[in-house]
């Protein structure tokens, strides 16, 4: 689906929103019709499964290799706001919902906080490590232009924010639920 996509991109490659359109189309087509396979397969008692997250991921990775080069300029740029916004806006929702659990579940205890907080330090002590080394062997090797301190120090920190997230979504009990939701 990604290939054939990305062959129909090429006749609306004037149109932001169609072609905005179309990918969206295109991940939603590649989920479901994974999700239809795997149930299908199950009736038929087949051990073959097809992971709707990884099926999408790759057809939208062909779509981003191949795909691009058909689409204009503008339309790129107008494609690549809307999905920084999208991405933008998905993360504040999902640290509202997590703020809301919180709350609600009266989830502020030492459990919660000692493990969070070490694995914060943990994360950012592992960017410190990775990037730095990395980034001065580039720099002494002049593979590239010199990549500034305060670039380094970016790249070691901004790996925290996605970090963050996760660590508060592994803290979600399974067992949770908000009443009245």
């Amino acid at each position: 689906l990604g290939k054939i996509f990305s062959f129909i991109l090429r006749f609306s490659s004037k149109y932001e929103t169609v072609t905005l359109s179309l990918m969206l189309v295109m991940a939603h087509l590649v989920f479901l019709g994974s999700e239809l396979f795997n149930e299908h397969m199950t009736h038929i008692g087949s051990l073959v499964k097809i992971s709707p997250i990884i099926a999408t991921t790759i057809a939208s990775l062909e779509l981003g290799n191949n795909g691009r080069y058909h689409i204009s300029p503008r339309a790129e740029h107008f494609i690549e706001k809307y999905w920084e916004q999208l991405a933008f806006m998905v993360n504040s929702i999902i640290f509202l919902l997590v703020g809301i659990m919180t709350i609600s579940n009266n989830l502020w205890s030492t459990e919660i906080i000692i493990p969070s907080l070490i694995a914060v330090v943990v994360v950012t002590l592992a960017g410190i490590i990775s990037v730095f080394p990395t980034v001065g062997l580039l720099n002494i090797l002049k593979i590239e232009s010199k990549i500034s301190l305060s670039w380094t120090k970016m790249l070691a920190w901004g790996g925290l924010r996605g970090a963050l997230a996760l660590i508060v979504v592994l803290t979600i009990p399974d067992s949770f639920t908000i009443t009245n939701w």
